[in-house]
């Protein structure tokens, strides 16, 4: 792949999502953030004949398991092997595969599709990932569980507003309350008390 072509990688999803419907390779390549022009079955055999590990193995292999997922729903008749791009996202969420901010803002912008109250990368083994960096920061400015007023609670605050963003202290409480709540059975709890 030329350099030219490595930056058009990324899925345009303004332009794919006028397509009255996508084929298969499409719906494999755009359910993962990649432009189908570029990133299809051809492009795969070229880099298979190649035979030498790149930094395309990881993609090639992440295409390979959606084309699995995809052509089991064409079989079992959740999807069609040409299927318009609102009943691909829609199927996408049902099936709670990652879901990229531009396809979802796209999607719901066209006005198609109902807005999805859920996590834009809604993977519980990440989300899981991502309640443990909330709980390694909870350490950090010295949560205390038992308290019902965290002075860790401003250090928080005070932190996300130094980035330029806002948050109220319920939510943080909340949060952190949910990470240590999730972890709490396989923590040392007398971290917390120092």
């Amino acid at each position: 792949m030329m350099k030219s072509q490595y930056n058009n990688i990324v899925a345009d999803y303004e332009f794919w999502v006028k397509f009255d419907h996508w084929d298969i390779e499409q719906i494999c390549s755009l359910l993962l953030g990649y432009n189908p022009l570029y990133l299809n079955h051809q492009f795969i055999k070229e880099q298979e004949n190649l035979r030498v590990a790149n930094e395309f193995v990881p993609i090639i292999e992440e295409y390979k398991k959606m084309h699995q997922l995809v052509i089991d729903a064409v079989r079992s008749g959740s999807i069609k092997p040409h299927e318009t791009p609102i009943k691909c996202y829609k199927w996408a969420v049902k099936k709670e595969l990652p879901i990229f901010t531009e396809f979802r803002n796209t999607i719901e912008s066209i006005g198609k599709a109902p807005k999805v109250e859920h996590n834009t990368y809604n993977n519980p083994k990440r989300n899981k990932q991502l309640y443990k960096i909330v709980l390694s920061m909870a350490i950090k400015y010295k949560y205390n569980p038992d308290s019902a007023k965290n002075p860790s609670t401003a250090k928080f605050r005070d932190a996300i507003e130094r980035a330029g963003l806002e948050i109220d202290d319920n939510t943080i409480r909340d949060v952190v309350n949910k990470s240590y709540d999730l972890f709490s059975d396989k923590i040392d709890h007398s971290i917390f008390r120092n």
